[in-house]
């Protein structure tokens, strides 16, 4: 079967399975600080962050939609070190559209979702998909910090370390891709264990983003020594 991904806007062709991944924005965001969590108002279409500033999504998501993805807690961080991101995850399922196509819609900005659509970070078996968003305006969120806008790529380079709870990744390749060309890409979507896929927009100065930022990185020992699986899909 052909997986149909979705990214930022941009429909795209992987392999196995159907599939579709669509950036759009909040349901509900922790509090930090003491905060007030953060909601989204499915009728209006808007996210209140949870310092109270406002995001209007560009592609609404219903309440139906939510409930599907059942958002849960991981107890699990993120932390990317070279980027400056220490983040609480949440886990999401993907939600069905149109012709049954899934879709994934990471429901908030602030924090890196694991998508329990595949392999669970915890048990080290299957690739490791985590959708994050990144927003200009929000340079602190962890996807942004993802992102160089300025330069036009990524803060992150082959080599660079990706934990998440006890497991340890180093970045192997950050692609740049315009959002029509993952299309049938068979590497990047190879489920191999022990490989980590972080996938977020590239966000540009002015103008809706163009390309996506995908960081492959594979489980790695303390002393570098590759702890994933060579074989593919």
């Amino acid at each position: 079967m052909t997986r149909r991904m979705l990214l930022g806007g941009t429909l795209v062709a992987g392999s196995a399975g159907a599939l579709a991944v669509l950036n759009v924005w909040p349901q509900e965001v922790a509090s930090p600080s003491g905060s007030s969590p953060a909601t989204y108002d499915p009728s209006a279409g808007r996210e209140t962050l949870s310092d109270g500033r406002q995001v209007v999504l560009e592609d609404p998501i219903s309440q139906e939609q939510v409930d599907q993805m059942d958002v849960q807690p991981s107890g699990l961080r993120m932390e990317v070190p070279a980027a400056g991101i220490f983040a609480e995850m949440r886990s999401m399922h993907s939600y069905l559209g149109e012709d049954g196509v899934k879709i994934l819609n990471p429901p908030t900005s602030e924090h890196p979702y694991w998508v329990r659509d595949w392999a669970d970070p915890v048990d080290g078996t299957g690739m490791v998909v985590v959708a994050t968003h990144s927003v200009r305006g929000l340079p602190e969120i962890p996807g942004s910090r993802l992102i160089d806008i300025d330069a036009g790529r990524s803060t992150l380079s082959p080599g660079d370390v990706i934990l998440i709870g006890d497991r340890r990744f180093e970045v192997t390749v950050v692609h740049e891709e315009l959002k029509g060309d993952l299309a049938g890409d068979q590497e990047i979507w190879a489920d191999i264990p022990g490989k980590l896929l972080i996938v977020t927009c590239l966000q540009r100065s002015a103008g809706k983003s163009q390309k996506n930022i995908v960081i492959e990185a594979m489980e790695s020992a303390v002393d570098g020594t590759s702890l994933g699986s060579d074989g593919g899909a």
